[in-house]
């Protein structure tokens, strides 16, 4: 089974420190289940503070979800949620979730980039216009939300 290196594993960590800075409701991180199955992604899961992050976008947050959230014998608290908005009561209407995960997703690819090489998961890439005595080259993989996951510190 492939596992990242130090470097990599420091790589991600560098870029989820600078995206809480952008957004302090980002806790953390941990690699998503089957983070390596697609070549050209690595996916992870995005420790969020829902309550920090209703103070940040302004919005209410379900009665229910809230309720849940707050009890620690809950089996639903460490609930995986692709859609950030999925805890808060707002119009159907209303894109700021939508949004907000775009940019959250756009900002942390962009820090990921900007690494240096040997801090970046990457894989084998081969054109079909190479010669066959051509190595292939190492091309850096996507950095990918897969899910939110609520903690409450």
């Amino acid at each position: 089974m492939e596992q990242l290196s130090n470097k990599e594993h420091r790589g991600i960590d560098i870029s989820v420190k600078a995206l809480s800075k952008k957004y302090p409701f980002v806790k953390g991180w941990v690699l998503t289940n089957g983070w390596n199955k697609y070549n050209t992604m690595l996916g992870i899961d995005v420790y969020v503070n829902f309550f920090e992050l209703s103070d940040y976008s302004g919005l209410r947050m379900s009665p229910y979800w809230k309720k849940v959230l707050l009890n620690p014998e809950s089996d639903e608290r460490d609930f995986k949620t692709y859609a950030l908005g999925g805890y808060f009561e707002y119009p159907k209407d209303d894109s700021t979730m939508f949004d907000l995960r775009r940019k959250l997703e756009s900002t942390l690819e962009d820090l990921y980039v900007h690494l240096p090489d040997d801090m970046k998961t990457t894989y084998d890439f081969k054109s079909i216009l190479a010669k066959d005595e051509d190595p292939p080259n190492k091309t850096p993989r996507r950095l990918t939300v897969d899910n939110f996951i609520s903690v409450t510190y």
